[in-house]
């Protein structure tokens, strides 16, 4: 039986015998909304093009692994600040913030015009740290902007394809960013982020986003407070806290697993394409889970499924392609689980708050994944990978385990 629905999300449905397929068309979605989105694409891209080449260059021109690492760190270190000026940011309308970041990195793209010798290393350390905070102001800011444009009905395809965009962003942007920057050089890198930047800026120029009038809600921790008194906000950032954390351990210890199976270091780009397009699958996935199960357990469901994949990693290593499949699965589940997230945030966080709800949520994401992922790479030196994968996989249940019984707990 072949079934169309008109409706708002226009849905076709091929019911076979124990088999029923259901596919939404996303362009259905509000113009608005698709140039919000296209937007944010462009900008994610320009950022992820700079986020390695920058590492890269510095290696370039100074020769120093370590200065190359400082550069990275450079970037990620402001998003620790972000917690400090959440209340500022709430108050500045989610546009004006938006289009500030957007153009004020075209901007700063200007200072790396300047880098011309190979004692000019100062440079790329400012702008990490500009870039990085710029980062932050669109991190909080854009929640609260697709909070304003999209309705209930329309948030978790939203989501769901904001999440599948980040997710092609991600495999796309630091391989172009490094060809670009090895074939044309560093002026012309400039040249094509500036652009990206800028022509995320004008998307953003047509689309109207209310300012939530209660904007003046008090207090730094607010949005911390809030995300701690919700319970199912606070059952979301426990579990997600911890499992950042797990999987970071898993993270650090990428190269060894790359070892384990056989294949030279460059393999890394492979497993992590794997994971990467199996995030995609999983982004546009959720949504037909998150409306079975709810946000929280859809979560929750993808967490354990990124367990039992971390298990079933560890028996395929004898096979290559096998062990392939099983980082894919894991993608999958990855992409549930972030989606969920994304959507769980927008259903049960005010506008008024959502800038400090995010700053925070990015500080104790942030935290726990930079330290274990250096636990990781330190352990793998003394540990064979398959006893911590199976401790990391054991972990990430025994979470979601959790997660589960406390979402089922009404008390």
């Amino acid at each position: 039986m072949l079934q169309i629905d008109s409706g708002r999300y226009s849905t076709i449905t091929l019911d076979f015998p124990h088999v029923q397929l259901s596919v939404w068309y996303y362009w259905s979605m509000a113009r608005r909304l698709w140039l919000y989105l296209v937007g944010r694409a462009i900008g994610g891209l320009g950022a992820s093009m700079m986020l390695l080449a920058l590492g890269v260059w510095a290696k370039q021109i100074t020769g120093s692994n370590t200065l190359a690492g400082l550069c990275t760190a450079a970037v990620i270190a402001p998003r620790f600040l972000g917690i400090c000026i959440g209340e500022i940011l709430d108050r500045v309308p989610r546009k004006h913030a938006l289009l500030f970041a957007d153009l004020g990195t075209s901007v700063a793209l200007l200072l790396l015009w300047f880098i011309q010798s190979t004692d000019s290393y100062w440079p790329l350390l400012v702008f990490g740290l500009v870039y990085g905070s710029l980062g932050v102001l669109t991190f909080t800011a854009s929640p609260g902007a697709l909070k304003a444009i999209a309705t209930a009905k329309e948030t978790p395809h939203a989501v769901s394809v904001l999440q599948a965009i980040n997710g092609i962003v991600v495999l796309v942007g630091p391989v172009a960013g490094a060809v670009v920057l090895a074939a044309w050089g560093p002026r012309f890198l400039i040249i094509v982020t500036g652009l990206l930047f800028a022509f995320a800026a004008l998307l953003l120029l047509p689309i109207r986003i209310p300012q939530d009038d209660s904007s003046g809600v008090p207090g730094r921790w607010a949005g911390l407070k809030l995300l701690w008194s919700d319970r199912h906000l606070r059952i979301a950032l426990t579990v997600m806290v911890s499992s950042y954390g797990v999987i970071g351990l898993v993270d650090g210890s990428l190269y060894a697993l790359v070892d384990v199976l056989g294949m030279a270091p460059h393999f890394t780009g492979v497993v992590l394409a794997s994971q990467g397009f199996g995030m995609i699958f999983g982004s546009l996935l959720a949504p037909r889970i998150i409306g079975q199960f709810g946000a929280l357990r859809s979560l929750i469901l993808g967490l354990m499924c990124v367990g039992a994949a971390v298990f079933a990693i560890v028996l395929s290593l004898v096979f290559v392609l096998l062990a392939l499949v099983c980082v894919a699965a894991a993608g999958i589940s990855l992409g549930i689980v972030f989606t969920s997230f994304g959507v769980l945030v927008q259903e049960r966080v005010s506008q008024s708050v959502m800038g400090r709800a995010q700053a925070a949520l990015q500080a104790a994401q942030t935290a726990p994944s930079l330290g274990l992922m250096v636990l990781g790479a330190v352990l793998v030196a003394y540990m064979d990978i398959r006893v911590l994968y199976l401790v990391a996989a054991s972990a990430l249940l025994g979470i979601g385990l959790w997660g589960w019984c406390r979402s089922a707990n009404r008390t």
